[in-house]
């Protein structure tokens, strides 16, 4: 079980569980829900993608807030004490500089 980087904050007629579920973001003060999502890392010159990450994330503002237990679990994989399981190639576009009119 991932420990969430705040802690849940009850609302209005929620009472139980139901009240344990909800969490506010710290940013917009939006509801914040338990999603699977992928997610860039960057650790230098290099990008990872980390696929099926269980996250936090803002329903409004759409922040992502990830557990010291995923975050370490990111690290050990950036570090290369875990293997990936594949790797993809991307196209790097470096846009022109436009004028703005």
């Amino acid at each position: 079980m991932t420990t969430p980087l705040y802690p849940p904050l009850p609302r209005g007629e929620l009472s139980g569980e139901e009240a344990e579920d909800v969490k506010t973001c710290p940013f917009c003060k939006s509801d914040v829900e338990i999603k699977k999502i992928s997610h860039v890392h960057k650790w230098g010159d290099e990008y990872y993608l980390f696929e099926n990450v269980k996250a936090e994330v803002c329903r409004q503002c759409g922040e992502v807030f990830f557990s010291p237990e995923i975050l370490k679990l990111m690290d050990e994989y950036v570090k290369g004490k875990k293997s990936s399981e594949k790797t993809v190639c991307i196209p790097v576009i470096k846009m022109p500089d436009l004028a703005v009119a």
